[in-house]
């Protein structure tokens, strides 16, 4: 009889330790909803209770992450994720979260924080814009897609005023990914350049950086960008490995 009351007595902490994080869960979802509802209005929510893991593609868009895992076959590592927007949707690190690498990813749309929380909980995320300085901007959004040009020419929905920092300053929290990063994928629609600037080169060098070089298009591919950003990766040492549709590999020589 006592050993049964014993069973009784766990099966019930235990539901209840389930219900405890079960309402933690939910209040910390609707406190991200409630932040995104007030910043982007009533249809950012419908991303935030998407059904996951049930997306498009898993992982990148063109293939990418096959050509990164090639340069970068180690089971375990660190990357750095410049506005990584979906967690696993068309995302260059998805691939290397699920084999074990982890790492820090920056995002400013609060669409998108809760499923980063949801999905990469072994990562951290940094809710700011990086930029070459830190401060205040202009971020224009277009759905799920946004940018900090002012000349944009994509119709925005709507504009949101958010935190910038340069990445050396947001990394600086985390000193491990600073020193020992191997990968770096950017993808800021256009704003790649102000990106790199903000960047100390002699404190932070990853082995492998992907950038996106088209500036987005919903009907076509759009317009090349290479020549705001190649060069200042050229000038600290990296050199052009391969492309796709959509991005460029730069590997550190």
């Amino acid at each position: 009889m006592r050993e049964e009351v014993e069973v009784q007595r766990e099966r019930a902490d235990s539901l209840q330790s389930l219900v405890e994080r079960l309402r933690g869960e939910l209040s910390e979802s609707r406190e991200v909803a409630d932040i995104a509802r007030r910043a982007l209005g009533s249809g950012a929510v419908s991303l935030l209770r998407r059904a996951y893991p049930h997306v498009g593609r898993a992982g990148s868009q063109f293939a990418e992450d096959e050509i990164l895992a090639k340069l970068l076959p180690a089971p375990s590592g660190f990357y750095v994720d410049v506005g990584a927007g979906e967690p696993v949707e068309c995302s260059n690190t998805w691939q290397f979260y699920r084999r074990g690498w982890r790492g820090v990813l920056v995002e400013p749309l609060p669409q998108f924080w809760y499923a980063i929380m949801r999905q990469r909980p072994g990562d951290w995320l940094r809710p700011v814009a990086a930029y070459s300085k830190a401060g205040l901007a202009t971020l224009r959004i277009a759905g799920t897609v946004s940018s900090m040009r002012p000349d944009w020419d994509i119709a925005a929905q709507t504009e949101l005023s958010v935190e910038t920092d340069t990445l050396t300053n947001i990394l600086a929290a985390h000193p491990d990914v600073m020193k020992d990063c191997s990968l770096m994928s950017l993808d800021v629609e256009g704003a790649e350049a102000e990106v790199l600037a903000g960047i100390d080169w002699s404190r932070f060098r990853p082995r492998v950086i992907i950038v996106e070089f088209r500036l987005y298009d919903p009907a076509k591919p759009g317009r090349d960008v290479t020549e705001t950003f190649e060069p200042l990766l050229t000038r600290v040492g990296y050199r052009f490995h391969a492309q796709t549709e959509l991005n460029k590999v730069y590997t550190r020589g």
